[in-house]
C-alpha cells in the first residue's frame, strides 16, 4: 500500500503572484541572531522575488519572541489608523500582512514551553485582532 501522506506546502507556479502593491511588515527577534539573521534574509528574498518593493518591506525588531505579539500588534495598529485618517499628509499605507520571526531552543527548563505558547496564542490574537494576516515564522526547537 503506497503512503499518500505528504507534508508541507507545494511550491507555486513561476509566475503566478504579484507582491508589488503590498506592504509587509516584518518583526524578528535579537535572540538567538545568527539563525534568525538566515530566516530573515530568506524571507526578504522572497519577498523580492515576487515584485514586493524593498521600499514596501518594513523590518523592526524586539528582544525576543515573547514581545512579538506586542510589537506586531502596535505596528501594524499604528499603520492602520494612519492609513485610515482624513489627513491627506498621512505617509504610511497600512500593511498587507505580517510576518514574525523568532527562534526557540529548548533548554532544561519550562521557560521554552512558555514562551513558545504565550508567542503563538499572541500572534494568532493580533491576526484576529487586527484583520490582518500574521505569519508566524517562529521555529520552536528542540536541539541547537
Amino acid at each position: 500500500m503506497a503512503d499518500h501522506t505528504v507534508k508541507g506546502v507545494e511550491p507555486l507556479p513561476e509566475g503566478t503572484l504579484d507582491g508589488s502593491d503590498l506592504r509587509i511588515l516584518i518583526v524578528h527577534t535579537r535572540w538567538n541572531f545568527s539563525i534568525v539573521k538566515q530566516l530573515l534574509e530568506g524571507t526578504i528574498s522572497t519577498l523580492k522575488s515576487l515584485k514586493v518593493p524593498a521600499s514596501s518591506i518594513v523590518i523592526e525588531s524586539v528582544p525576543g519572541s515573547f514581545e512579538l505579539p506586542i510589537a506586531a500588534h502596535r505596528l501594524l495598529s499604528s499603520a492602520q489608523g494612519a492609513s485610515s485618517s482624513q489627513n491627506p499628509a498621512a505617509v504610511s499605507k497600512a500593511f498587507d500582512a505580517a510576518i514574525c520571526i523568532g527562534v526557540l531552543i529548548k533548554g532544561s527548563t519550562m521557560h521554552f514551553e512558555y514562551i513558545a505558547e504565550s508567542a503563538t496564542q499572541g500572534l494568532m490574537r493580533v491576526g484576529l485582532d487586527t484583520g490582518i494576516p500574521v505569519i508566524f515564522g517562529v521555529l520552536t526547537c528542540l536541539t541547537e
